[in-house]
């Protein structure tokens, strides 16, 4: 049996909203981080998950799925979305790649986390939009991370990743002027 271990403080915010369900956290390998397990209600709207987001503490990231990035692995792709003092950064990853971190706006942060919280990022097998999606079990976290922007940051950007970015959040922007709540009536 686990030990129930309390979530550092500066998540508590995060999961005191009211959508969040706060499920397990783990010390990290990081010194002082923290890896949380914890589940969302698929109904989120956009404005709770922008809400939910703004909570999260600098340094930390929160992990969703991309079920559009073009992969050269398995169909899409992990997104790590993590939160620096003047900045958000975007990574992609899935089975044995990763992309480096991009920067980008909050707004498209909170669209892309909020697009993948329908798809089970534990057990992906695939999605299709006109089939009702399986609802995730858990989503992670890591908090006590550095908030120190990567040496050569600016270096290692990749435009095409950048490009990607914004193609998919006027995607999510074009299905939420279609429908206000897509996916989640």
């Amino acid at each position: 049996m686990t030990e129930y271990v309390e979530p550092n403080s500066a998540m508590a915010a995060f999961f005191a909203h009211p959508r969040v369900t706060h499920l397990k956290t783990r010390d990290w390998s990081t010194p002082g981080g923290q890896r949380h397990w914890f589940s969302i209600d698929p109904k989120m709207t956009l404005a709770e998950t922008r809400e939910l987001l703004q909570r999260l503490p600098l340094g930390a990231y929160v992990r969703s799925f991309d079920w559009q990035y073009d992969s050269p692995s398995d169909a899409g792709a992990y997104v790590e979305l993590q939160r620096y003092p003047n900045l958000w950064t975007a990574s992609f990853s899935n089975h044995g790649w990763s992309s480096y971190e991009v920067p980008i706006e909050f707004d498209s942060a909170v669209k892309l986390y909020w697009d993948g919280l329908l798809v089970d990022d534990l057990h992906f097998m695939g999605y299709q939009r006109d089939r009702e999606p399986r609802l995730p079990e858990e989503y992670t976290a890591h908090s006590g991370l550095s908030h120190e922007l990567p040496e050569k940051f600016e270096e290692r950007i990749k435009p095409s990743i950048v490009d990607y970015i914004d193609q998919r959040v006027a995607d999510i922007d074009g299905s939420v002027q279609a429908s206000p709540n897509p996916r989640r009536e």
